[in-house]
């Protein structure tokens, strides 16, 4: 499999989907920290919870239907690097669908609970 950027492909359920390279993100932190301001400097940091995530666009080879993509629930979803693994359980797709037609490509996010990064 020819390797863009670094991404070599996105596993879901166990299927496995060709990434295109522009635009893949991933969030293993389960939380986030902002400032708190007071009214002359900082006045320390808060943390929220927030959703695991991989973001990327996928192509939709012979046989890979987007509909079925798209109503993936509490599954295992693997983006594998060059580098590193990101692997997130139990996650579930959360975007709009929609497929582009000039190349047959689905813009999708999957987001769980936990997430993590392997070497």
């Amino acid at each position: 499999m020819t390797v863009n950027a670094g991404v070599r492909a996105l596993e879901v359920a166990g299927v496995r989907y060709i990434v295109k390279s522009d635009g893949v993100n991933f969030n293993t932190n389960p939380e986030k920290a902002e400032s708190i301001m007071g009214a002359q400097a900082r006045a320390g940091r808060r943390t929220m919870a927030q959703a695991c995530f991989i973001e990327c666009t996928v192509i939709l080879d012979d046989g890979q239907d987007s509909a079925e993509l798209a109503a993936i629930r509490d599954a295992d979803v693997t983006l594998l690097l060059q580098d590193r693994t990101v692997i997130l359980k139990s996650a579930d797709y959360v975007s709009e669908g929609q497929v582009d037609a000039t190349d047959n490509s689905l813009a999708c996010r999957f987001e769980a609970a936990a997430g993590q990064e392997v070497q």
